[in-house]
């Protein structure tokens, strides 16, 4: 369950709050109720830490998982992966994994470690084939039905399909400025099923003691530094002291629930909401940065910034759409040829952080060539998914969203944007169009469309919240924990959201879904190091 937390809940968005002691000292813990023994310890029952513990177990190694929620924790349902016995039925085995990575590379301005983009590259697929393990009656598609707006099959209420297979026909990945890889396998209605076989498997092993709400609250470590066990306590009271005899591994997610470390480390997300990852048993948030804080406790190093978070839009009644984008000003800011992060990262220094996304009814031959990105309203073939579309669109008039009129004047009147400033933009994106070069910021030719086919309409579309920050402590692709000497703390691995140096300045749009794959790829290989010890 997500819990949604808006700007109003932060107080006063330009209040200081780097000052504030969000890292706070480790809590003391005199009587210890119950010791318990394993080889290793998963810290977090959420993707990655259920994958480390599934991975330990089959590996031959005890586990003991501890979890702060009541079940284990998940989002969505789409990977984005290279290889595998799946790539290879959908015919993406053929894909550029160097292509792939170096587009990362370029997206992160190259403050990631390209040794873990590798590892993600050359394992990614045989992870995803290992992790529908968990729901082996799961059905395997070959198209796309959710883009293509076909029935699952009776019978079946589980399946998972290829993102967007078949693509639009006018993409070309290798030639657009921002690329997106169709790459993404989704899982329908969600992994949640596929999450809780993959702890059934871990369990199956007679190995692994899974312990809900009772979340890890900090290291231990022995005479010569190396973590050996962790101190739990349950929402019950009851206190544990569970030793680990090969690795610890932290995998208890993000720190975008804690509103200090958030803002201590990206204050340019001030102002914006929060959509919090799970909920504890007393209703909070649990996506606190608990992992983070546990490992600086013991002189872990927080990997360098900027931070990256996941905050990219969907747009508005037509999905994340190329069209002309408007500000309150009635002016015209952004080559909008681009994904829906780098877009949400400009709207933010919109005023109100606000625009409206303007576009005609030529619209049905249009959206074909848009980027098939987070976001991307999908025709494919046929008019139930025109009908589709046009439905949205009425809805997102009826709550106010979108605004439709027959003139341009009468649609920058419900846009209550000034007239001639709007009108003005209108009009020069219009010639634009007609001399086919975008001379004032750059937009490819075959996006730039012309508004000029009544009727015409305009999606106000505002900063998306913050889903979740991905940045992690120093690690590499080992899953190793790193000091401030740039040391290894010995017994110590990362995994999720709580592994840094995968992402830096924004989530790239490149793979869509690429944080559940490096979670489950990660996760994988923490709880193999682990129990290596």
């Amino acid at each position: 369950m997500a819990k949604y937390i808006s700007s109003a809940d932060y107080g006063d968005p330009l209040e200081s709050v780097t000052i504030r002691d969000w890292l706070g000292a480790p809590p003391e813990y005199p009587v210890i109720d119950e010791t318990l023994e394993a080889d290793v310890v998963v810290c977090g029952a959420g993707l990655a830490g259920v994958a480390a513990a599934r991975a330990a177990a089959e590996s031959g190694a005890s586990v003991i998982l501890f979890e702060k929620c009541s079940n284990v924790q998940f989002r969505s349902s789409d990977f984005g992966v290279l290889g595998g016995k799946l790539s290879k039925r959908w015919g993406r085995d053929g894909t550029d994994k160097q292509e792939v990575v170096a587009a990362l590379m370029r997206d992160a301005c190259f403050r990631v470690k390209q040794p873990i983009l590798n590892f993600w590259a050359d394992h990614s697929g045989e992870d995803l084939d290992w992790y529908l393990e968990g729901y082996p009656d799961i059905l395997i598609l070959d198209e796309c039905i959710n883009a293509l707006n076909k029935a699952r099959p009776a019978g079946y209420e589980y399946c998972v399909e290829p993102q967007r297979r078949p693509n639009p026909a006018p993409y070309d990945v290798h030639s657009e400025m921002y690329p997106c890889f169709e790459i993404s396998a989704r899982i329908l209605p969600d992994h949640g099923r596929v999450l809780k076989g993959n702890l059934r498997l871990a369990e199956a092993t007679g190995l692994c003691r899974v312990y809900f709400e009772t979340p890890a609250q900090r290291l231990l470590q022995d005479g010569g530094g190396r973590v050996e066990g962790v101190i739990a306590k349950a929402f019950s009271g009851k206190v544990y002291k569970a030793l680990a005899r090969r690795g610890v591994v932290l995998a208890t997610g993000d720190y975008s629930g804690n509103r200090d470390m958030l803002f201590h480390y990206s204050p340019w997300l001030r102002g914006k909401g929060v959509m919090g990852i799970g909920l504890d048993k007393n209703g909070m948030v649990a996506n606190t940065g608990d992992g983070h804080r546990m490992a600086m406790w013991i002189g872990a190093k927080m990997e360098d910034g900027p931070h990256a978070s996941i905050s990219h839009s969907k747009g508005g009644s037509i999905g994340m759409a190329q069209y002309l984008q408007l500000n309150l000003k009635g002016e015209r800011f952004m080559n909008e040829d681009c994904g829906g992060q780098q877009f949400d990262n400009q709207l933010m220094l919109q005023p109100g952080m606000l625009s409206w996304m303007i576009f005609d009814s030529a619209w049905p031959e249009q959206l074909k060539y848009m980027i098939p990105t987070h976001g991307y309203a999908y025709l494919g073939e046929g008019n139930k998914l025109r009908a589709q579309v046009d439905d949205s669109i009425a809805a997102s008039i009826r709550r106010g969203d979108t605004v439709a009129a027959d003139t341009i004047d009468e649609l920058i009147e419900l846009m209550a944007l000034p007239p001639e400033a709007a009108r003005a933009s209108i009009e020069r994106y219009n010639a634009l169009n007609s001399s086919g070069v975008d001379s004032d910021f750059g937009k490819t030719p075959k996006r730039l469309f012309p508004v000029e086919k009544a009727p015409f309409y305009a999606t106000k579309i505002k900063a998306c919240p913050v889903m979740n920050s991905l940045a992690g402590l120093e690690s590499d692709e080992s899953c190793r924990c790193y000091n401030l000497s740039g040391g290894v703390i010995e017994g110590l691995y990362l995994a999720g959201n709580t592994q840094g140096n995968r992402f830096a300045v924004e989530y790239p749009t490149t793979v869509p879904w690429l944080s559940h794959s490096m979670a489950l790829t990660f996760g994988r290989n923490a709880g193999r190091k682990a129990a290596e010890g």
